[in-house]
């Protein structure tokens, strides 16, 4: 098909009043025994047939224990046949799914229990060095017992159900919900599926804030299918194609590529838990996929492998669709000439708004190779001033703000903070900063917000800063982000400890790395006696201070990751 012929494809597949369960069910009468998704690690594989009946069996579970349409629920694992499953089931009733990282400990965890109302939490054994189990156990003691009954601090949360094979004895595991889903019969599941809308909240996936507290940003099923519009047009992918990816599926990038994507389009997904280079690269040569999902720091690390050269890329379709930060114009020459493809998308968006721009491979090369693209599908782009909102000239820098049916429908429980990034029209305002050109191009520079990307996870200064100063001996403390040739940006925490008291820079690491996710711990710690004030005694904001370091940092980290990543590759 055409671009023109797959726009059309999914614009009459899809309309405002269209359910992801209906165009899975479409699917999976298409597909019945073709391979929807296989592990790779462990072979394990589900078909399209197998994959609505294990998701009719949970969903039956679900109703029950008593969740239905609106009930939140936690779901909290790596990339896996049943967190899908999970996911899934939740849709088909009309549960609200929130997506746990996988890197999160009790802190994060506590938070989200709290903010967003948990009544059940399905999760795996854990990741590394997190266990769920422990994480739970800690902030909830005796939630794992099944008879367990929820306490006064987490009013909402009644069950705890773990989805690995050794999951605690005395707890609820997954196969108790299909065991209870046989006392619920087909009549009622169909009842309460039908209620379910298109409108209605279905997701939340959270983002930090700069006021310290994440933001679960809230989306329907029409964010869901609406955030594909456009790069789905813009990708060549057919019924039963392969894709590959070790991308997480929590992350709005992997959620839409690796679940939503393919169910559109009947197309076999391979994923693994987590990445690795050398695995990735050998993955890409045993599956052969059509289409690869990654970021920018998967593909550097890939190209950077000593034995890659060994790896032969034969197939004359792939395609490679990266985001997660901005993309050097030598990563996008070298993707091309490496894996030997000129089929390149890099992808635009945030958890509040997704995909809402791309490349596409039948643009000029030199907008390929420097711009985020135009627009994408339903999203319209405008450039602003970034304090009046007034929009600007084109060619003019500004802030970025997008409109359109995929963007989130707010922040929950966040009235606020909702009023100050969504405005009345719809118009969401990004906080990067940007110029576009004449055709719709846009040319990213930086960001207005103090955000800090490393290699796609998204970490706000506040965060940190606000949990550092619950040390004892510390004073006060600032975040900022600094260049890094392989993540694109690293934490940097500059620390003013309290009078007479001694800390050093591993205590520092130590201290986040135990409480808070792995990536927000910070690569650099300095201790000086005072920050750079403005005349009106506040600090001076965290872009300036990156800009003109306090501190003289190492000298990697202060040349630009665009001119200098090349050399690390071979």
């Amino acid at each position: 098909m055409t671009r023109d012929e797959r726009l059309a494809y999914f614009n009459e597949l899809v309309t405002p009043n269209t359910r992801l369960m209906d165009i899975f069910d479409r699917t999976v009468d298409l597909c019945g025994d073709n391979i929807f998704i296989k592990e790779y690690e462990t072979n394990n594989t589900i078909t399209w047939n197998q994959m609505r009946k294990s998701t009719d069996l949970l969903a039956k579970g679900l109703i029950a224990y008593g969740i239905g349409k609106g009930d939140h629920v936690l779901i909290w694992g790596k990339n896996s046949i049943q967190w899908v499953i999970c996911f899934l089931a939740c849709i088909k009733i009309g549960a609200i799914s929130v997506l746990g990282n996988t890197a999160n400990k009790e802190m994060e965890t506590e938070y989200i229990l709290k903010n967003s109302d948990i009544k059940m939490v399905l999760m795996d054994e854990g990741i590394n060095s997190v266990q769920y189990a422990q994480v739970m156990e800690a902030l909830c003691p005796g939630c794992l017992n099944r008879k367990w009954n929820g306490q006064e601090e987490y009013p909402f949360l009644r069950y705890v159900v773990t989805f690995h094979k050794e999951g605690n004895e005395n707890g609820l595991k997954l196969s108790d919900l299909y065991k209870k889903a046989e006392s619920i019969s087909n009549a009622t599941l169909h009842e309460q599926a039908s209620c379910v809308l298109a409108s209605d909240i279905i997701n939340i996936q959270y983002t930090s804030g700069t006021t310290g507290d994440p933001k679960g940003a809230m989306w329907d099923q029409r964010c869901l299918l609406y955030n594909l519009q456009g790069i789905s047009a813009d990708l060549e992918m057919h019924m039963g194609d392969k894709l590959y990816t070790s991308l997480p599926i929590f992350h709005n990038f992997g959620l839409l590529g690796c679940i939503v994507y393919p169910i559109i389009y009947g197309i076999t997904v391979v994923f693994s838990t987590k990445f690795n280079p050398n695995e990735y690269l050998r993955a890409m040569q045993e599956e052969k996929p059509a289409l690869v999902l990654g970021v920018t720091t998967m593909f550097l690390a890939m190209l950077a492998c000593p034995g890659f050269r060994m790896y032969n890329f034969s197939n004359e379709r792939l395609q490679i669709a990266l985001a997660g930060s901005l993309c050097p114009k030598a990563l996008l020459e070298a993707l091309r000439s490496d894996f030997k493809t000129d089929k390149v998308i890099v992808i635009y968006g945030l958890t509040e708004a997704a995909a809402s721009a791309n490349t596409n491979m039948s643009d000029p090369l030199t907008q390929q190779l420097t711009s985020i693209g135009r627009a994408s599908g339903s999203y319209t782009f405008k450039i602003c001033d970034p304090v009046t909102r007034k929009v600007l000239p084109r060619g003019m820098e500004g802030e970025i703000a997008i409109k359109g049916i995929a963007v989130m429908r707010g922040y929950y429980k966040k009235p606020e903070e909702t009023a100050r990034v969504l405005d009345k029209e719809g118009w969401f305002y990004t906080g990067d900063i940007a110029r576009m050109d004449e055709e719709g191009y846009v040319y990213i520079s930086g960001r207005a917000k103090d955000m800090i990307n490393r290699g796609g996870e998204k970490i706000f200064p506040k965060e940190i800063e606000n949990f550092l100063l619950s040390h004892p001996y510390i004073s006060d403390a600032q975040i900022i982000g600094v260049p890094s040739q392989r993540y694109g940006e690293e934490v940097l925490a500059y620390i003013i400890k309290k009078p007479g008291k001694s800390l050093t820079e591993e205590e520092v690491k130590e201290f986040i790395r135990s409480h808070m996710a792995i990536y927000k711990t910070p690569k650099y710690v300095r201790f000086i006696d005072k920050f750079p004030c403005t005349l009106s005694g506040k600090v001076q904001n965290a872009i300036c201070a990156a800009r003109r370091p306090l501190v003289r940092l190492p000298a990697a980290t202060r040349r630009s990751p665009t001119a200098t990543f090349i050399k690390v590759f071979r």
